[in-house]
């Protein structure tokens, strides 16, 4: 935990690591009651302030405000703005922040940009107490599409909690894309055999971690595994005429045969 005396913004952890980082002067001391106010579509910046505001009293316990508007038109200094402002060149799903002992300031062109911002807020939050190094940094990603293929087909298939911590998690990473390796586990209503003995995933259940993305900004996305992978439906008697061997086979692999 990095404290106001020691900190620099050159020693955070921050994942995956801003294209640009430099270091300011002094720090931006967190204090209660402060404000974040959301300028340019406080309708769209408003859960992803949420997000930041929740962070702040996790980390740090200390209540900040939201507010919409223009911080011109305030006593700003020491608050937090965050602007959404397409005009300002910055490239997609990048963002632009400056932490200054007046202030800090998070620019973005959209709102996933914003959204990366704030997650790179949070994760000097964890890292800091009392206060935020002072400095700039600007990202933006190299692959418009980053993802994570994870497979619920072997061993305990996750829960539905499990898989909100790992989008949280890779939400936090700026994962934008994320596909569920499904062999025989997502529970389909009219092949009950298939999945009754796995615990599968229901349709509800992608429906609902579905939402739980998109409110993060990641692509939830079906795989559906077939051909090779359909062993634990090719099995069983009301698939197995399908299969290209019905009667199984053998398998030589490194001298050792085994029946398929």
């Amino acid at each position: 935990m990095l404290t106001e005396a020691m900190a620099s913004i050159e020693d955070l952890i921050l994942l995956p690591k801003p294209r640009s980082v430099v270091a300011g002067s002094g720090a931006h001391r967190l204090t209660g009651g402060s404000k974040i106010i959301c300028q340019g579509d406080p309708e769209s910046l408003f859960p992803i302030a949420h997000r930041l505001q929740r962070a702040v009293w996790k980390n740090q316990r200390i209540g900040w405000v939201l507010r919409a508007g223009d911080p011109g038109n305030d006593d700003s200094r020491g608050e937090t703005t965050i602007t959404l402002d397409p005009e300002r060149g910055i490239p997609e799903q990048g963002y632009r922040l400056r932490i200054a002992d007046d202030g800090i300031d998070l620019v973005a062109g959209d709102a996933v940009g914003a959204f990366y911002g704030v997650m790179t807020l949070v994760q000097m939050l964890r890292q800091c107490e009392g206060a935020l190094p002072a400095g700039e940094i600007e990202d933006s990603p190299d692959f418009p599409v980053r993802g994570v293929m994870l497979d619920i087909s072997r061993s305990k298939v996750p829960t539905l909690g499990t898989l909100f911590d790992l989008v949280d998690m890779f939400s936090g990473w700026k994962i934008n894309h994320l596909e569920l390796y499904t062999e025989h586990t997502f529970a389909y209503e009219n092949h009950r055999e298939v999945w009754a003995q796995a615990s599968p995933v229901t349709g509800e259940d992608i429906l609902r971690l579905d939402a739980y993305c998109r409110e993060r900004f990641i692509e939830l996305v079906p795989n559906q595994n077939s051909f090779g992978h359909m062993h634990h439906w090719l099995e069983l008697p009301r698939y197995n005429h399908l299969a290209e061997c019905p009667e199984g086979f053998e398998l030589t692999l490194h001298g050792h045969t085994r029946q398929m």
